[in-house]
């Protein structure tokens, strides 16, 4: 998927390069038909945290990549907990952490560019759903 690795993304950011955010939409709302979350995160965390203001619709993309992964990380851990080995708890664990921290940097550059109360309401209450 174009621009879905963070990396490659910021690099071509830093050597100017545009981002068409019309064909990253039709690309998250892809990922969610086919539910490839991960993917659909990683794009919506580049256009949320790249874009001066953040549509409705990008906001619930926004919100629905990263519940879904969220989710599926608190159910590996469950899992992990429910009789694993050590490591495997910690690896999850590990996972979960990164994964909830990193959709918390995302929020927090969202809401410093949010005016509107509701949106402002809707990233924060969103926040507390990482912690």
């Amino acid at each position: 998927l174009l621009y879905a690795n963070t990396e490659v993304s910021a690099m071509l950011l830093a050597q100017g390069a545009t981002i068409d955010y019309d064909r990253l939409l039709k690309q998250a709302e892809f990922c969610e038909e086919m539910e490839r979350y991960e993917d659909m995160r990683r794009i919506m965390n580049l256009v949320c945290t790249n874009k001066e203001t953040i549509t409705v619709q990008e906001r619930d993309l926004l919100s629905v990549a990263g519940k879904n992964v969220l989710g599926a990380h608190r159910v590996a851990m469950r899992r992990a907990m429910e009789g694993q080995d050590e490591h495997s708890r910690e690896l999850a664990a590990s996972d979960l952490r990164e994964v909830a921290m990193e959709q918390g940097r995302v929020i927090d550059v969202v809401i410093a560019k949010v005016d509107d109360c509701e949106a402002r309401t809707f990233f924060m209450k969103a926040k507390a759903d990482y912690h």
